[in-house]
């Protein structure tokens, strides 16, 4: 049974472009390793001056706009080349399936792995909750560049088709943790409630003790007195 969409990822890219590996390493280091490297050398020598204008110029606003234009550019693309038309409606849900459950998978066994019984390793609750939404968040911005990376704009049914997951799971991130956010919230707040209670026992254990303790020592000065 073929599929439209397969032949059309297999027919785009000549065996030249498939196995130029030396222009896919020259173009991910230029438009990947190397903004990280500069950046990471300009962080570490004026990480004062850097903190000061990401308070000022409003950064996370900024990477925010910058998203938005990456997602608009890749559907732009994708509209423009009736990329969509090739894909039929069960791929699309089998898409989404399996992003959802990727996603759902990868955040689970890293809340497992987080809080495993052992020693020196167990996370907190706090530190878990963060380590789960930082380990399975896949950045959109990444993918689109490696995508460019490894194929030209001359494959431009490819560039339009291939960024479509990482945009599924973008969303598929905002939905399901916003509903995430919401179980662990509650989590949360039980563990506070549970060790409140526990607090809250254990001074009034000590309370009755003291008490008691008291009042033994006022028997036994009453007697001997």
């Amino acid at each position: 049974m073929k599929n439209p969409m397969f032949d059309i990822l297999l027919k785009s890219i000549s065996i030249e472009d498939r196995f130029n590996y030396s222009h896919v390493i020259k173009k991910l280091s230029l438009t990947i390793l190397l903004p990280l490297f500069i950046g990471q050398i300009i962080h570490l020598l004026w990480t004062k001056k850097i903190i000061y204008l990401r308070d000022k110029l409003y950064f996370s606003q900024m990477n925010g706009i910058a998203l938005l234009i990456i997602v608009w550019s890749v559907f732009s693309t994708a509209f423009s080349n009736q990329s969509f038309q090739t894909m039929q409606k069960k791929d699309l849900f089998i898409l989404i399936l399996i992003d959802a459950c990727i996603y759902v998978l990868l955040s689970s066994l890293i809340l497992l792995i987080a809080r495993l019984p052992i020693r020196h390793w167990q996370f907190s609750e706090k530190d878990t909750i963060a380590i789960m939404f930082c380990a399975s968040m896949k950045t959109l911005a990444m993918g689109v560049s490696l995508i460019n990376a490894l194929y030209d704009k001359e494959s431009t049914h490819i560039t339009g088709l291939l960024p479509l997951p990482l945009i599924i799971y973008h969303a598929l991130q905002l939905i399901i943790g916003a509903i995430q956010s919401i179980l662990l919230k509650n989590w949360i707040k039980k563990k506070i409630q549970k060790s409140t209670k526990t607090l809250k026992d254990k001074n009034y254990i000590q309370s009755r003790y003291e008490d008691k303790l008291k009042t033994d020592e006022t028997q036994t000065i009453n007697v001997t007195s």
